[in-house]
Parts: C-alpha cells; structure tokens; sequence
C-alpha cells in the first residue's frame, strides 16, 4: 500500500477523482470509501491501513480539521511517523495565510507545506497534482508502483517517467547502457541541467565506463555547439534554455509553499545561495514597490523577470548555482534518511553533523532548528527545511556542496 487518503466525507466525490488520479500515476491507494461496518471494526482497518501505507494525504477542510476522527488518524500518522502531505479542498481557506488550521489540527500540521487542489476540475495532469506526485515518489518504494516504473529502478512520478524516456533518446543516440539513466533521476538530473550546468567532472559518479562517459561528453559538446539537436520524447526540435525559462524554474524552486508568489524570506534564500546577498524586509518592500507588485502577496514569475532585467543578473547563472545547491542537498538529505521515511530524526541529523564536521548537535539545537523553521521535533526535517538550515548557517560557512565531498570522500555517499 502506498497512500493512505485521509478525508472528511464532505468532499467524498473530489477525492474520489483523487483516488482515481493517484491510481492511474501507479499508485495503490487506501480510502475507506469500500469499508464496510463501523465501530472497533472500521478503526481496526484504519489502523492497519495506515500501518501499511508509506506516506498520508490529508484533504483539509473546516469540517476536516475540526473532525474528532479526522484528527484521530492525523495523530496515529504522526505516532507511526508516517510523513503527511496536506492537500487544501475548501477554496480560499487560507487566503489569509492563516495556515495552519485553526484548533486542535493545527499543531499536527504546523511547518508543513499545503498543496492547493481546491477548485479544480481536473486532476490529473494539474501543476498541483503532478506536486503531489513528487512528493508521493519521496516516501512510495518498488511495490507500490506499477511494472513499468519498477524497471526504472527509480522512485515512480509522472515526470521522472518523462525524464526517463528523454535520458532513454540521449542514451540510445550515444550507444550506453539504460541501466545508468535511474541515477541521473534519482539524483533529480533533468536533460536540461546536463546541456546548460552538469559539472562533466561528476560524470563518472553516474556512469563507470570511460567509453560511455566519452560518448556522452561528445554529444553534449555537440549539443552545445549546435551540430546535432536535442533529443525530446516527441523527436521534436528541444528549445534552448531560455532567460525567461530560467526564471520561471527559479521561482518554482523557491516557491516552497506553492502559492505562486515569493516573499522575502524566499527571495531573501535566493540571494543568499547564488550570491551571498540578504534581502531585509525594507529592500523587499522597495523591490516590490519597484515593478508593481504588492508586498503582502510577493512577486509573481513576471515580477521577479522585471528585477532580473532592472539589475541586469543572469538567472542563467543563478539557475546553475541553484541546481547544484539543490541536487547536494536533496543527495545529503537522502543519504541521511537512514529510515527512509522522508525526515531526518534527532539521531539522523546528529550523525550528519558528527560525518561532516567531526562536531555534535544537543537537543536545544536540535529544538531551535525545528522552531525557526517551521519543522515537527517530533517528526524532523524535510528537505525544504535543511536546506534552510544550510542557508541559515552560510555565514559560518556550511555549505551542502562541501559536505557532499566530505561524504564522498569518506565513501559514504
């Protein structure tokens, strides 16, 4: 079993579609829609749904957050450390950005981050669906996906089985092997990070064989020079990557809570990682104030593409410094993640610390991390919120690419 819907039967049909959505993207779900009884018998089946899956979806509403049995299964997902991802079903119920709810749900959600599924028709195929589907493949392992995406030998989304039948053109054009291609994925390579900012010198972490690598490296280099075209899924001419395409990714990665508009402490992030400059609240104030945007509700894709001309900074060049400040953390984080459920524990993060830097954590470190960044002590730190510790400690000169080398240097990763 792979998801455990949690829901108020409020919106039983809604999540129906979801059920429906989840199930075409190869995932087994449980919803207790087909549960029959009630009583001790319907609470032991939620016990063992829940024991079984790897990773809760809860459809919040009003209803649902102030559900005494909603909250129930909430608590017994947190006891069993299951990792929950919160889906909105209630237009507008965090206008306000009063996330999150209201009463005895809100601790149980607190720091976690919402997807937004209220108001649409279509599921599948949606900007937020396919957000659901990237974090769904953090926690679902080889079992709990269909046959197709076992034989990726990678977690399963709809857009790593894209990316894989891209790699798939590049590795047939170059005559290599497709066992190399679930690295590349795994390790959350797109095709188009290889033609504009792969380090060629980490190419032998991803494949052994010289030959191959050589093969691989030529056509790039050719890619580049413009002698043969991209390869696409659909043999059609792949566009280059452009000035705007690099900023509508930028502010995509920096978007962590998904509402489409970055604050301060999001653009504060941005320049923190690719050029060590930290935005204050009166500098976001006049940045906004400067392209027309509001600073209650942040800058929009086109907003930040209107700083991004006034200053005249490459996003290409911050795309890069970006991508690879990701791609170290999520590959620490994953190394971490000794129990595999999407969180580093108190332990997991102290062994990070004690691997890296030969130093400790105690637990009013460990609190304090927690506090600042939004993140359950109990539960640990999702990959969103290490990389804001490593943002946080930038000035004491942490670094995740430099504790990827320390890891690789002791044969660990």
């Amino acid at each position: 079993m792979a998801v455990f819907i949690s829901y108020n039967w409020g919106v039983q049909e809604q999540v129906k579609n979801l059920r429906q959505a989840l199930s075409k993207s190869g995932y087994e779900c449980w919803m207790d829609i087909d549960i029959m009884g009630g009583g001790d018998e319907l609470f032991d089946k939620i016990d063992s749904g829940m024991r079984a899956a790897k990773v809760v979806v809860s459809c919040i509403t009003d209803k649902y957050a102030a559900s005494t049995n909603c909250r129930r299964e909430v608590n017994l997902a947190t006891s069993l450390n299951k990792p929950i991802i919160p889906l909105l079903y209630q237009p507008n119920m965090f206008a306000e950005g009063k996330w999150p709810p209201a009463g005895a749900m809100g601790p149980l959600m607190a720091g976690k981050l919402f997807i937004d599924l209220a108001d649409i028709k279509k599921v599948h195929g949606s900007p937020a669906f396919n957000q659901l589907l990237e974090q769904v493949s953090r926690h679902a392992q080889a079992g709990e996906v269909t046959q197709q995406q076992q034989q990726l030998g990678t977690q399963a989304s709809s857009e790593n089985l894209g990316e894989y039948h891209k790699w798939k053109n590049i590795f047939d054009k170059c005559r290599i092997p497709d066992k190399y291609i679930s690295k590349f994925i795994e390790d959350q390579i797109l095709v188009d990070d290889l033609y504009v900012d792969f380090d060629m010198s980490d190419l032998g972490d991803y494949i052994e064989t010289k030959t191959h690598q050589k093969r691989l490296i030529k056509y790039v280099q050719e890619v580049k020079s413009g002698q043969v075209k991209k390869a696409s899924v659909k043999k059609e001419t792949a566009r280059t990557l452009t000035y705007e395409d690099a900023v509508v990714r930028i502010h995509k990665m920096m978007d962590y809570n998904h509402t489409g508009y970055m604050g301060a402490p999001e653009l504060d992030r941005l320049g923190s990682i690719t050029s060590g400059w930290r935005v204050s609240q009166d500098a976001f104030v006049q940045m906004c104030n400067g392209v027309g945007a509001s600073p209650r509700t942040g800058l929009s894709v086109e907003d930040l593409l209107s700083i991004y001309r006034g200053q005249n900074d490459s996003p290409l060049d911050d795309l890069v410094i970006l991508t690879r400040h990701y791609n170290a953390a999520s590959a620490i984080h994953k190394w971490a993640d000794k129990d595999r459920n999407g969180y580093l524990n108190f332990q997991e993060m102290d062994n990070l610390v004690y691997q890296t830097s030969g130093g400790r954590i105690d637990q009013r470190s460990w609190q304090h991390w927690c506090g600042k960044f939004g993140a359950n002590p109990g539960v640990g730190l999702n990959i969103i919120h290490l990389q804001m510790i490593y943002i946080d400690q930038s000035d004491q000169g942490d670094d995740p690419m430099d504790d990827l080398a320390v890891l690789r240097d002791k044969r660990l990763l």
